[in-house]
C-alpha cells in the first residue's frame, strides 16, 4: 500500500462513525417532548386558623375632631394634637390590647404601638381567631376628662389573606371615611 493510500480510508472511517453516532436523528427534526409546556404540581390553598399580630401601628389619623374642633384644648398646654394609644378587643367584651400613649401626635406621621400601657393591658402579641371579628379603637388620651374616640377599624382577617399559605400577615385597615388607616404585622397559623 501506498504511504498516501491510507488517507481515503481515513475519511472513509470517520464518515461511517459520524453517520453511526447521528443515526436516528436528523438535524432538522425537533425532539417530541422539547415544546411541552411543564405543568406545575396542583398547590392546596390552605386556610389560616388564626392570624398572630405582632405589630400595631396607626398610618393616617384626623387632625380635627369630627366637628372641626382641636383634638386637646387645654389650659396647661399649647398643643391642640392628640395623645394617641389603640385598643385591641372583641367588640362586647373587655380590651385584649391597651398600648401605651403617644403624646401630641402629628397628623400624617406613622405610630407604633407594640408596647402595652402597663403589665395589666395585655401585650403583643396577641392571637386573634381567623373568623372572629375583633375592632381597633384608635383614642386620644385627655387628662381630667373622658377619652375621645379618634376612629375604629373592624380587623376582618379574612380580607388581609391573600389566598397564597403565606406566613407573613401584613394589612392596613382603613375606615369607611377614609380618615384613618392601622396596619397590622404578624404571622399567619395554619
Amino acid at each position: 500500500m501506498k504511504p498516501t493510500s491510507w488517507i481515503p480510508a481515513l475519511f472513509a472511517f470517520a464518515a461511517l462513525i459520524l453517520v453511526a453516532s447521528g443515526c436516528g436523528k436528523s438535524p432538522t427534526s425537533p425532539d417530541p417532548t422539547a415544546n411541552q409546556a411543564t405543568i406545575p404540581p396542583t398547590v392546596g390553598i390552605r386556610t389560616p386558623l388564626e392570624g398572630v399580630v405582632t405589630s400595631i401601628s396607626v398610618t393616617r389619623f384626623p387632625s380635627k375632631k369630627s366637628d372641626g374642633s382641636d383634638w386637646d384644648l387645654s389650659a396647661i398646654s399649647s398643643s391642640r394634637r392628640p395623645d394617641l394609644y389603640v385598643v385591641l378587643q372583641v367588640p362586647g367584651h373587655m380590651p385584649d390590647y391597651t398600648s401605651g400613649t403617644t403624646a401630641n401626635a402629628e397628623s400624617g406621621k406613622t405610630y407604633s404601638f407594640n408596647t402595652a400601657a402597663s403589665a395589666l393591658d395585655g401585650s403583643l402579641p396577641q392571637v386573634l381567631r381567623y373568623d372572629a371579628s375583633h375592632r381597633i379603637y384608635v383614642m386620644d388620651e385627655d387628662v381630667g376628662g373622658d377619652d375621645d374616640r379618634v376612629g375604629w377599624i373592624t380587623v376582618n382577617l379574612p380580607a388581609a389573606y391573600r389566598q397564597d399559605n403565606s406566613r407573613t400577615l401584613d394589612y392596613t385597615y382603613t375606615d369607611t371615611e377614609g380618615r384613618l388607616s392601622v396596619r397590622i404585622r404578624g404571622t399567619w397559623s395554619y
